[in-house]
């Protein structure tokens, strides 16, 4: 008869037919935690989870199948599960720096700051000139705003790791955050002078161009070091998103078609052809882009907000909550999802609405678009002079949107401004642009009379 080895030992022990020892459940264990160790040196993390599972299940305490459970669950993206056994391994062993390590980036992951700089700072009692630690201990504390500490960590990292990129590429992120953009692309170049194959460096100096206005430059940027490593999924995407910001949605698609075809793993292309189909009004089509983003990374909150969207479009308000409640679970402080979905409840439940807008307004203080939605929900809540000024500067922000316009309207003329309430009226109705606000605010207007 053959033995189940995926029995515990425990149950083997119990069957006195079969005579199980101890050592030999070790030893199968044993065989295959070597087995799952060669399946991870080689990045195989699903299959390396395989092996190192049937390892704990005759040996449950296994310390090494534990912590590299943590850590192939954690090349595979599966949070919970690497968060999970990454926590038990570091119970079993408190020194082991690469668990802490990446345990703190799992922990800065979900935004738990302070528990990431924990395992930076825990690391670094033992280890002060650990690059990674360091690196973890910058990146924890930027998060949390302190940019001053931040790029003084990730120069002392440079210093004790000269002419590493991910160093370089942390400290321009760093200096850029602080409005240091020439230091800042100093950085960033010495990281791809470095590694050329470095697409976060890339990606950082291209939204830099961006945000000085200049994708004719970002283009070029990413042409020459295409130039220089290849063709790769991740540079036409990157492609693709430049032309996309400067207005160019066909070169776009075509860049995002290129990236997918490169590599059909790759879920941000497929969730960002959705976006474009949607914008195309391409329904289906994006739906469908959308799902494959999903199925590939469930993660990906670009393709959950495409799907709400579009079912926001047709008018299926609990599948759209769904995606953009989806959404908010993966990053709390998503604002798009945040937005969208406080004004799917503004009409059934105003409370619960301000709380979600308020979420997205924290998260980009600025949006008009956000301001809008809080003034907007304000007026509904019956909180007239909150909304008036509120919608006030969403108003002045948009002062071409029929329906901000209208919203701001509404709330000066329930709040007794009349005179303002009049103008808002005027410019909803006059707007370059046509909403069915227009036509709400041209009655307002008339009944006012």
């Amino acid at each position: 008869m053959t033995i189940n080895l995926r029995r515990s030992c425990a149950g083997f022990l119990a069957i006195a037919a079969v005579q199980v020892t101890m050592s030999g459940c070790a030893g199968y264990a044993n065989n295959r935690v070597e087995r799952g160790d060669a399946y991870y040196k080689e990045q195989k993390y699903r299959d390396a989870v395989g092996e190192y599972t049937r390892a704990i299940r005759v040996s449950p305490n296994n310390p090494r199948a534990i912590r590299q459970l943590g850590l192939a669950y954690s090349g595979l993206g599966d949070r919970a599960q690497a968060l999970g056994f990454l926590e038990r391994a570091q119970e079993i062993d408190p020194n082991d720096a690469e668990v802490r390590l990446s345990l703190g980036a799992l922990y800065l992951s979900e935004l738990r700051r302070d528990d990431a700089v924990k395992e930076a700072k825990a690391v670094l009692a033992k280890a002060p000139s650990s690059a990674g630690a360091l690196n973890l201990l910058g990146g924890a504390l930027m998060s949390k705003g302190l940019l001053d500490s931040a790029v003084a960590v990730f120069r002392r990292a440079a210093e004790l790791a000269p002419g590493q990129p991910r160093i370089h590429y942390m400290l321009g992120t760093g200096l850029a955050a602080q409005g240091k953009s020439a230091e800042a692309a100093r950085e960033l170049t010495e990281a791809l002078a470095v590694q050329p194959s470095f697409i976060d460096a890339l990606d950082k100096l291209v939204q830099m161009d961006l945000a000085a206005n200049q994708p004719d430059v970002a283009v070029e940027r990413i042409r020459k070091q295409m130039s220089i490593v290849g063709d790769s999924a991740r540079m036409h995407n990157l492609l693709g998103t430049v032309f996309i910001k400067r207005g160019d949605r066909q070169l776009a698609e075509a860049e995002f078609q290129k990236a997918a075809a490169l590599d059909p793993k790759l879920s941000e292309p497929q969730s960002r052809l959705g976006a474009i189909y949607r914008s195309q009004g391409k329904l289906d089509e994006a739906l469908a882009s959308a799902s494959r983003a999903l199925r590939l990374d469930s993660t990906n909150v670009e393709a959950r907000m495409v799907m709400g969207l579009v079912y926001q479009q047709r008018g299926d308000v609990t599948a759209a909550t769904a995606q953009y409640r989806a959404a908010l679970d993966v990053r709390p402080n998503f604002a798009p999802a945040a937005n969208n979905l406080a004004w799917l409840l503004a009409d059934r439940s105003p409370q619960a609405a301000l709380q979600v807008a308020l979420v997205a307004q924290n998260a980009d203080p600025g949006n008009p678009n956000i301001l809008d939605t809080v003034g907007w929900i304000l007026y509904r809540g019956g909180d007239y002079g909150r909304a008036t000024a509120v919608l006030k500067d969403a108003a002045a922000k948009l002062p071409d949107r029929p329906d901000v316009q209208y919203h701001f309207g509404m709330a000066a003329q329930k709040a007794g401004d009349l005179s303002t309430a009049r103008d808002a009226f005027r410019r909803a109705v006059n707007a370059k642009t046509t909403a069915p606000e227009s036509d709400l605010a041209r009655n307002a207007l008339a009944s006012m009379k």
